[in-house]
């Protein structure tokens, strides 16, 4: 095995890779006025995170056939439920119907949006984060920004393209769903005191 890669024909051109990405912070914060951790007054700290850690698995299983797979972990810290376990980021499949210019494909996917950041490599951020405003659906009507599609793809000359139709995920199953909550109550935002330092080393 090569570059983490099992050939499945002679040529390699076919193929199924194995890859893995983690994202480690440290954070020195100062915390908005009346700030708690387990009921202690805090004003500023510090602290080491697992942003993202994702372990991929994916191939050109033929010359049309594409699958890719995802599992990873978010946000895992000191203050983080022990032992919170990996979940499903990524599970679908494409056809390519012409190589180029058109796949077509179905599963579990963030291929959604046309904001800027509907749909962040996480492999090429670094020590930087999406901003988090502009991914409004995160975790609320989708599974961090993926969700249920079908979807079609391709280039025709320099035109890359995507469209897809997803389906949202039930919201009550989001965490922290209260149903008493009023669409006046669904924004917040930080003071404009508030100043975060993170330091991130990616591997």
């Amino acid at each position: 095995m090569k570059d983490r890669k099992i050939p499945l024909n002679e040529d390699g051109s076919n193929f199924v890779k194995f890859t893995f990405m983690t994202q480690a912070w440290i954070r020195s914060a100062d915390y908005n006025p009346g700030s708690t951790i387990d009921d202690v007054a805090k004003n500023s700290g510090t602290d080491i995170g697992i942003r993202r850690s994702a372990i991929q698995v994916y191939g050109q299983l033929t010359d049309r056939v594409f699958a890719f797979t995802q599992i990873g972990l978010n946000n895992f810290n000191d203050l983080s439920e022990r032992k919170s376990g990996f979940f499903l980021n990524d599970a679908y499949g494409e056809y390519a119907i012409d190589k180029t210019k058109l796949s077509l494909g179905m599963g579990l996917s963030g291929w959604s949006g046309l904001s800027r950041f509907a749909s962040p490599a996480v492999g090429s951020q670094l020590g930087i984060d999406a901003p988090m405003y502009q991914q409004a659906t995160s975790d609320v009507t989708d599974q961090f920004l993926r969700k249920l599609s079908v979807f079609a793809k391709g280039k025709l000359g320099k035109f890359d393209y995507r469209v897809a139709m997803a389906q949202p995920m039930d919201i009550k199953k989001m965490a922290g769903y209260n149903p008493t909550v009023t669409y006046f109550q669904l924004c917040s935002f930080a003071s404009k005191n508030a100043v975060q330092r993170i330091f991130s080393i990616s591997v």
